[in-house]
């Protein structure tokens, strides 16, 4: 859990120097990247072409996945204005992103190829697949991933504590959905 606090420390820091400039200044280093309709038109493409067995293995996470969709949506459509602005984010906030000393501290992000225009809680979420996931992010046996929720709490509240600055009421109430 402290790990992870320092991990949401420092990503509200990174956020939070990057916060008064203007975000169309930076072009996209991955274009549509964010785009989370092309995403979802990827996915049923995927879906249609994809093996029966393939189909029946997935099926729980293809259901999981569908019956999200539209609050995933729904967050897109609500941000993008004046309460939830567009800002620059890292993108990539995966936890072996973070220098840590050997105290335990983080000291800053690293790979900095993916920072461009996003929301707040992209970043937010993203660093959670690996720091509150009980196993890599590319483990393929199911019964290792489980989510810590005492790493989830102490992200949240490193990065809420340290976003403070910048972050309106409604861009925090967007991270706890």
């Amino acid at each position: 859990p402290q790990i992870a606090y320092e991990g949401g420390r420092v990503i509200a820091e990174f956020q939070a120097y990057l916060s008064d400039l203007d975000p169309d200044l930076i072009g996209d280093s991955i274009p549509r990247f964010h785009d989370l309709r092309m995403r979802l038109e990827q996915f049923d493409s995927s879906l249609e072409i994809a093996r029966r067995e393939r189909l029946s293995e997935a099926k729980d996470w293809i259901e999981f996945s569908q019956k999200h969709s539209a609050g995933y949506l729904k967050m897109i459509e609500e941000s993008g204005t004046d309460d939830i602005p567009i800002r620059l984010t890292h993108s990539d906030t995966k936890f072996n992103n973070i220098l840590f000393n050997k105290h335990g501290e983080a000291t800053c992000l690293i790979d900095l190829v993916t920072v461009m225009k996003g929301y707040s809680w992209f970043d937010f979420g993203d660093a959670l697949r690996t720091c509150a996931s009980t196993a890599p992010e590319d483990e393929r046996d199911e019964s290792k991933i489980g989510f810590r929720l005492d790493a989830y709490e102490g992200f949240a509240r490193g990065f809420v504590q340290h976003s403070e600055s910048f972050l309106s009421n409604e861009e925090r109430g967007m991270l706890h959905r």
